[in-house]
């Protein structure tokens, strides 16, 4: 979801079209040339994945063997059309990071863009983003900052990208973030995930939230003006987050 965000700035200030086809010389020989950014930032790339982290998958390859994360998923072969088929994959996150890199052109900048641009304005100056050994922020997975600074992300999404009277995001941006990605059965958008498809029963329809690793979460629920961030680690089925989060909207109400 920070990937997300740093986008959106470069959309803002007119350095990205997330629709046209992206120009990554591999593909140009075959049908992944069709795909587009937004192909990638709502998982339905077409590109074949496997991000069980349980056993020698995509994603645990990607992770821990390889120094750059983005040409690893660059290399993946496609299996479906683009805008189709939905299939979770956080190396289209680090692929993205990579197109944002070569956007701006300079490692100088590019280092310094998401602090100068995102967190400095929004105040989250606990954040650390760490860089795979190509030098490339692996957005997919190694963001960490304090549950405050995670706040102060949602609030800028909960206010449509404007923080404190600047648009930091593009004013459309966040309604297309949480647009339906095609194929998600409504559980996801575009590098958020989605309660469209009814996953958290008695939460509005309209929250979105940014999932981390095992139980941290950053939730957003426009229609009751409410941010919601949970830290801690949950492995799979020991935590129960849909009753957390729909007591949390019950309280307040």
């Amino acid at each position: 979801s920070f990937t997300n965000a740093l986008v959106g700035i470069l959309v803002q200030k007119g350095q990205l079209n997330i629709d046209e086809p992206l120009s990554i010389d591999e593909w140009q020989a075959d049908d992944r040339k069709k795909i587009t950014l937004s192909n990638l930032m709502r998982m339905n790339s077409g590109l074949k994945w496997n991000e069980d982290y349980g056993n020698s998958s995509d994603v645990n390859n990607m992770l821990h063997k390889f120094g750059d994360m983005a040409q690893f998923t660059a290399k993946q072969p496609f299996e479906f059309p683009a805008d189709s088929v939905w299939v979770y994959a956080s190396g289209s996150t680090n692929l993205v990071s990579q197109i944002i890199r070569n956007t701006i052109g300079n490692d100088a900048e590019y280092f310094a863009f998401p602090r100068r641009e995102l967190f400095n304005k929004i105040g989250m100056h606990s954040a650390i983003f760490e860089p795979d050994a190509s030098g490339t922020f692996v957005g997919s997975s190694y963001l960490y900052a304090t549950l405050r600074d995670y706040a102060r992300f949602g609030l800028l999404y909960l206010n449509n990208g404007n923080w404190l009277g600047e648009q930091i995001l593009h004013e459309n941006w966040v309604e297309y973030s949480t647009t339906v990605a095609n194929g998600s059965n409504g559980q996801y958008g575009a590098f958020f995930w989605l309660n469209r498809s009814g996953d958290y029963p008695g939460v509005p329809a309209d929250m979105f939230c940014a999932r981390g690793h095992d139980g941290q979460y950053i939730y957003i629920i426009p229609s009751k003006q409410l941010v919601v961030v949970r830290n801690g680690y949950s492995k799979k089925g020991t935590f129960d987050f849909q009753s957390f989060l729909k007591g949390i909207v019950e309280a307040v109400e």
